[in-house]
């Protein structure tokens, strides 16, 4: 077998006063008083935005996913104490138009990294050749944060950096986090960014800036994992939200020529907390064109105090056909970021 987050002058003054309080005042934030009442991850939650919902949603997520992780070292642990799994406040949000913080620096909107924070590390397992199943490992460290960029710099000025990534963001979320988890805590603020170009709120993907709890994209890495938990059956499906599957990949299944094996997720040298690993593909052809977009990520941990230096690569497969039995087959590259 194998194992694979006064006077009359002031009367006046005041009549005009009360008469404006009277009025409905406009504000472009939304609140989030209004009367909804959906349930989440199987609990009822009553007058929230469906940004809130969706970031609420998602930390509960991974509560589930590092509960998961303790199935991998004991698999009778069915019930663990609440210390020994990440737990989360979430409280005080704000929900608005993007336009609200373009101008805004981002150190004065979020907690920024540094200090004690929670690293996630993916556990990936697979009995036989059944179904994959994932859980999330966590742990405290101590992050030497250092900036990529400049402390002055606006959201605006990030996402010019990434026009690709954030051309269709449209509302936000900031809101206070308080995470618990083997008997400590600690409380940020974090943000949350939404691709809704048409500010629809029914095909909201989140994009989580959470520098504390799962840096790096981990947090939307977690909300959009659909394999099945640690301790699952097969067919408990994490089914994060039809809308966090890019377009791209809804369409796909019309235009692949390409029969794909699934990847093989086989990391060659386990280290403990760190999501980056060695993958290894395959996949068969019967007719000409373009397969799958494989990513492998490399990293390398040396000389650092927490985070890494590395490189994240994209192949393809492209087939053509040479006669009714041949193919050429090469392996192209489909983008990179170091």
């Amino acid at each position: 077998m194998k194992t694979r987050l006064l006077s009359f002058t002031v009367t006046a003054f005041l009549s005009v006063v009360l008469s404006a309080a009277g009025q409905p005042q406009k504000s472009s934030a939304r609140s989030t008083s209004s009367e909804i009442s959906e349930t989440v991850l199987g609990k009822t939650i009553i007058g929230m935005t469906p940004e809130e919902k969706v970031v609420r949603a998602a930390y509960e997520k991974l509560t589930m996913l590092n509960k998961a992780a303790l199935l991998i070292v004991n698999p009778s642990n069915i019930s663990p104490r609440e210390t020994e799994f990440l737990r989360f406040e979430l409280s005080n949000f704000r929900v608005g138009r993007i336009r609200e913080i373009l101008g805004s620096r981002v150190e004065d909107l979020k907690t920024e990294g540094g200090g004690e924070i929670i690293e996630l590390g993916r556990s990936v397992t697979q009995l036989n050749k059944e179904e994959e199943h994932v859980a999330y490992r966590a742990d405290w460290a101590i992050d030497q944060w250092v900036a990529i960029y400049d402390h002055h710099w606006t959201v605006r000025n990030l996402f010019n950096r990434q026009p690709s990534l954030y051309y269709d963001v449209s509302e936000y979320a900031l809101y206070d986090v308080v995470v618990f988890f083997k008997g400590k805590s600690r409380a940020y603020r974090s943000l949350a960014l939404f691709h809704n170009a048409y500010g629809s709120t029914e095909e909201l993907r989140p994009l989580f800036w959470d520098t504390i709890v799962g840096s790096g994209g981990t947090l939307t890495e977690v909300w959009n994992e659909q394999r099945p938990a640690v301790g699952q059956k097969a067919s408990s499906s994490l089914k994060a939200s039809k809308s966090s599957i890019p377009l791209q990949q809804k369409a796909s299944a019309l235009e692949r020529p390409f029969k794909i094996i699934p990847a093989v997720w086989s990391p060659n040298v386990l280290k403990p907390l760190r999501p980056s690993q060695d993958y290894a593909s395959q996949s068969y052809s019967e007719t000409d064109g373009l397969g799958d977009t494989v990513t492998t990520r490399t990293e390398d941990y040396t000389e650092h105090s927490s985070r890494s230096h590395g490189e994240e690569v994209g192949f393809q497969g492209s087939c053509s056909n040479l006669s009714a039995s041949q193919q050429f087959c090469t392996v192209n590259f489909a983008g990179w970021f170091i």
